[in-house]
């Protein structure tokens, strides 16, 4: 009987030490937060960037948090701006969660935009050849960088997911010359990685600790970009473009030049934009996630990066340097 009463004690006190184990080494992590939060900081490229002194705008104002279509006026969502008496075409992205669960891999292509309608360039637009900038700062709460990877789960007959993980923690700038839209210029944009989640708090946290390691390198940085395709004439306010941005993609200590296929629209100081690229983990000196006997992610990384910018207020705090 004794005998007995020790065996059992033996197996509980294992099954204590197994459970406390799968605490620390699978939830725990999960639960850990990034070292740092909030937005990264960036190096202002535009101090020297003379702007056109702005007008006031009328007091009246219209904000939309969906797309809503009305009389063929369609407004892009998340937008507040005075009320105009033109109908605009506007671009507007799809969010990257949208895919989520997907069976197959999505194809790395941009998104395909709503053709504007012909605008005549505003009265107060300065004179072709004569710059006529616009900063604008990346709006982080109304952004989203996003990694998109397959993955197979082997213990659930070999079931494919599509796991999608989002960061809002995005800084940047972009100069745009509306007299000549091909000057326009992008600084350092940044997105803190150690902020990405998905619909998993353990794959967060494993990716963090383990495979993208964002807790030690947790910032991302595209630097020294420079447009591609965008046209040297004058822009026509509300029109969609599409183009290329090529640049300089940092991922841990790893600097890779990387394409992306970009497509935005500029109405006011608000612009939007989708711009998508793909790359292997590899490339940035990591390997795919992987669990024996359990899943295996794919080597390629879906990237987007939808975008809200906009010219900051007078009284917005000074840009980080």
């Amino acid at each position: 009987m004794n005998n007995r009463r020790l065996l059992v004690a033996a197996l509980i006190v294992v099954a204590v030490a197994a459970i406390g184990l799968i605490v620390i080494t699978q939830v725990l992590p999960g639960l850990t937060q990034a070292q740092t939060a909030g937005t990264p900081a960036i190096t202002s490229q535009f101090g020297d960037i003379k702007t056109r002194v702005k007008t006031a705008a009328p007091t009246s104002t219209t904000s939309t948090f969906n797309q809503r279509t009305n009389d063929s006026v369609t407004f892009i969502a998340y937008r507040t701006e005075p009320q105009q008496a033109v109908t605009l075409a506007q671009f507007q992205f799809k969010s990257c969660t949208e895919d989520r669960g997907a069976t197959p891999t999505p194809e790395g292509a941009p998104a395909q935009a709503t053709a504007a309608p012909t605008l005549e360039p505003a009265a107060t637009a300065a004179a072709v050849g004569e710059p006529d900038f616009i900063v604008l700062r990346i709006v982080g709460e109304e952004s989203e960088a996003c990694y998109q990877v397959g993955e197979v789960f082997f213990n659930q007959n070999n079931r494919f997911n599509l796991a999608v993980g989002v960061s809002n923690a995005i800084n940047g700038e972009i100069a745009i010359d509306r007299a000549n839209v091909a000057n326009s210029k992008i600084g350092e944009i940044a997105v803190d990685i150690s902020q990405l989640r998905s619909d998993e708090f353990m794959r967060d946290g494993r990716i963090r600790r383990q495979w993208l390691e964002s807790n030690k390198y947790p910032v991302a940085k595209l630097t020294d970009a420079k447009t591609v395709g965008l046209p040297a004439r004058p822009y026509k306010d509300g029109e969609v473009l599409n183009f290329k941005v090529v640049g300089m993609l940092q991922i841990r200590d790893v600097k890779k030049e990387i394409t992306f296929n970009t497509t935005a629209s500029l109405r006011g100081d608000t612009l939007t934009g989708t711009a998508t690229t793909d790359f292997k983990m590899t490339d940035f000196g990591f390997d795919p996630p992987s669990i024996a006997g359990m899943l295996k992610a794919d080597n390629a990384v879906h990237l987007i990066f939808n975008f809200v910018a906009r010219e900051p207020s007078e009284d917005a705090a000074t840009p980080a340097k």
